[in-house]
């Protein structure tokens, strides 16, 4: 049976469609807020470009937002699925807002925009995710050495999982200091059924850290 809709029905507009700005925000900031757990398969970027496609005034704010984009850069994703020039476009639409970035597995051929990212936008890095799961080629070992090694007042979110090599070497830089403003840090060390004594490094000594806003500390270890 067919609906007849009157005229009036037929030119209201949907409640979502009215709701106020800041509300919107909201509910975008939830969808494109990275998870660390399940970014890997369900990267946040996706559903905030599924959004920004729903209607003008959406696509509108959203642009409008560097704040989430910013939240939403899952690196991994964006140079294996997006184009030079979308890849470029996400980082302009980030601007300088504070970020959160999610990386995973990278490869050789993902190195270069990883690592060039990172080193240029270190500075506005809030919370960074690394689950890598594979074993690092000697020249991705020195450049997470490098970017271990670079200070960050920004710096409040490390969640690492990696190999031996790459965990300790941020935990150096934990213990140095070099991220003062940390409040969240959860490790877990990889084992990738390595035998290399010369990739694992055991019993290492830290020096004592000064971390006055650590809130949270989570250590394990996967075997």
């Amino acid at each position: 049976m067919p609906f007849n809709f009157t005229k009036k029905q037929r030119s209201a507009r949907p409640p979502i469609s009215i709701l106020p700005t800041d509300i919107l925000y909201r509910i975008f900031g939830l969808s494109a807020k990275v998870d660390p757990h399940a970014d890997k398969d369900s990267p946040a970027l996706i559903a905030l470009r599924n959004v920004s496609h729903v209607c003008a005034r959406w696509r509108s704010l959203l642009l409008a937002a560097p704040s989430l984009w910013s939240q939403a850069l899952n690196l991994t994703y964006m140079k294996r699925s997006l184009s030079l020039e979308y890849r470029e476009e996400i980082v302009r639409r980030a601007g300088e807002a504070e970020m959160a970035v999610f990386i995973y597995e990278v490869g050789l051929e993902d190195g270069p925009f990883v690592f060039e990212f990172l080193t240029n936008h270190w500075h506005n890095i809030r919370s960074l995710y690394l689950y890598n799961s594979k074993y690092n080629s000697p020249e991705h070992d020195q450049m997470w050495l490098e970017v271990a090694q670079r200070p960050s007042n920004q710096l409040r979110n490390l969640w690492i999982y990696a190999s031996s090599r790459t965990t300790f070497t941020f935990l150096h830089s934990v213990a140095l200091s070099r991220f003062p403003g940390l409040e969240f840090l959860d490790i877990c060390e990889k084992n990738l059924d390595m035998k290399d004594e010369d990739i694992r490094v055991e019993n290492p000594d830290f020096p004592s850290a000064s971390l006055a806003g650590l809130k949270e500390i989570v250590f394990f270890s996967t075997y």
